[in-house]
């Protein structure tokens, strides 16, 4: 069966409108975002064979973002909150834990020391700050060491036996 290679050649828009053109297609069946592309085409027409713009990406990471995964890494978060409140009502455990952490912040002060003051603080006023308990790795016995050994322990038996 021969296919169509129309999709290399024409946008999904195009195709459409040739639907609509040729009224394979009812208006009233077109698409939703067939009366938005129309009303506002992109700048570029998209194409299978258009090559990629090379854009620098911008690094956007910011010092909260690093006190905020040091948090969820070191802390226990079970914080649940109502998101439907209003923009800026909402203030998490972890945005709490931030703020705190960047007002006692103070030149010289490891990130350890400065995480414990913290804790200490949001502790005293009210807050639950529990941290994790540290994973220790525990090297794994074999599984198989004793299965060995119980049936080499059965052979031995068993050649007594028949000697």
């Amino acid at each position: 069966m021969a296919g169509s290679r129309v999709h290399k050649y024409k946008t999904v828009f195009r195709r459409v409108e040739g639907l609509l053109k040729s009224e394979a297609l009812d208006k009233k069946d077109r698409p939703l975002w067939y009366d938005i592309w129309e009303r506002f085409p992109p700048k570029v027409e998209p194409s299978y064979d258009r090559k990629v713009p090379t854009v620098e990406v911008k690094n956007i990471l910011y010092p909260e973002d690093l006190i905020r995964a040091k948090y969820f890494d070191e802390f226990v978060d079970r914080d649940v909150f109502n998101i439907r409140k209003g923009k800026g009502q909402i203030h998490s455990k972890a945005q709490k834990f931030v703020e705190c952490y960047l007002e006692l912040q103070k030149p010289g002060m490891s990130p350890d020391e400065i995480m414990d003051a913290v804790q200490l603080h949001l502790n005293d006023n009210g807050g639950k700050y529990i941290r994790k308990e540290k994973k220790t790795f525990v090297e794994p016995k074999p599984l198989f060491d004793d299965i060995q050994t119980s049936s080499q322990k059965e052979v031995h038996t068993i050649k007594q036996d028949w000697y």
